[in-house]
């Protein structure tokens, strides 16, 4: 699932995405999500800080919003509210 939410938002192909990518991703998964506030879950979603997300940062992300226990963790804004 997280390849293919990667193939759909990573429009240069590079494998990660970038901030502009994130942000136009959130405007279709949580459209709700102002600007800042994705910005700052772009941040907290980038756990190494080197300004991309992998798949594996998407995937740490995704398995938050699903199955995590921790109500603050940044994964549970990636697509809005369960």
């Amino acid at each position: 699932m997280v390849k293919a939410i990667l193939t759909v938002v990573d429009k240069d192909d590079d494998q990660r995405v970038s901030p502009e990518e994130f942000h136009k991703a959130q405007e279709a998964f949580n459209p709700e999500l102002s600007p800042a506030d994705a910005e700052a879950l772009f941040r907290r979603i980038d756990k190494d800080g080197d300004g991309t997300l992998t798949v594996d940062e998407l995937l740490d992300a995704v398995r938050e919003y699903y199955i995590g226990t921790d109500e603050d963790a940044p994964g549970n804004l990636l697509f809005g509210e369960l």
